[in-house]
């Protein structure tokens, strides 16, 4: 493999262990319990509420924050569901995954891990983006195409120089760390021609599926697990493991 096709598939290789919650679907959240705060603080900060999240906040969180006023892209949130993964005294720790529709139109999904503190309410007391849980075994799969397109899609984009319309087909981490890496791999073509994609869906859970892809990259023979998450406006990707 080419050192640019490598490249290519560095970005979007996000290490699968301890993936958290695929998309944990909308629920009902009960008032002044850690869900209801994380869910609230999550929706804040997507829609660029600065106040509002703070609030619900403490420590590092809080400050760092209050400092994003005004700087803070907002988001539409189209929904978002919550799990509780662990609770304890005056502790928990809940799992938050959001679909969002971003200024310029296209989609996102976030995953984020949350710790919050009981200080005469819940507090949010960390924050950070994880990403999608895979558990359990499967015996039905459905069809690939729609992550076969998705992938289609983002290597033709790379193949015409076009980073940004790339981007489009990511979702989470991997389009964090792929509009991270524009600076470098964003100033031309990426990859050169991409033919012969074959996909065979080997596991699904929920809404995502992992797809077995196989192509030739510049002639020669590439093998992807392609994970892929279905959105409102179809399929995207969430991480690319080469096997």
């Amino acid at each position: 493999m080419s050192k640019k096709i490598f490249i290519a598939v560095g970005v979007l290789l996000l290490t699968i262990a301890g993936l958290a919650g695929v998309l944990y679907g909308e629920a009902v959240v009960a008032a002044g319990s850690p869900k209801e705060t994380a869910k609230n603080f999550a929706v804040a900060l997507a829609e660029g509420d600065v106040d509002r999240a703070a609030s619900l906040a403490v420590g590092e969180v809080a400050f760092k924050v209050s400092q994003a006023k005004g700087n803070l892209p907002a988001a539409k949130v189209d929904s978002i569901g919550c799990r509780t993964r662990a609770i304890g005294r005056g502790w928990a720790k809940v799992d938050v995954q959001m679909e969002l529709t971003l200024a310029d139109g296209s989609v996102d999904v976030g995953w984020y891990t949350t710790e919050l503190v009981n200080e005469d309410g819940w507090k949010v007391a960390a924050f950070r983006e994880s990403q999608p849980e895979l558990s359990g075994m499967t015996f039905f799969t459905g069809s690939p195409d729609g992550v076969k397109k998705a992938f289609e899609g983002y290597a033709k984009a790379l193949s015409e120089g076009d980073y940004t319309g790339a981007g489009k087909y990511l979702v989470g981490p991997a389009r964090r760390l792929h509009e991270q890496s524009a600076p470098v791999l964003g100033k031309g073509k990426v990859l050169g021609t991409v033919e012969d994609v074959q996909a065979e869906t080997i596991y699904q859970q929920g809404k995502v599926r992992v797809v077995r892809v196989k192509s030739l990259v510049d002639r020669r023979e590439v093998e992807l697990l392609v994970v892929g998450v279905q959105v409102k406006s179809g399929w995207k990707i969430a991480y690319v493991l080469q096997v």
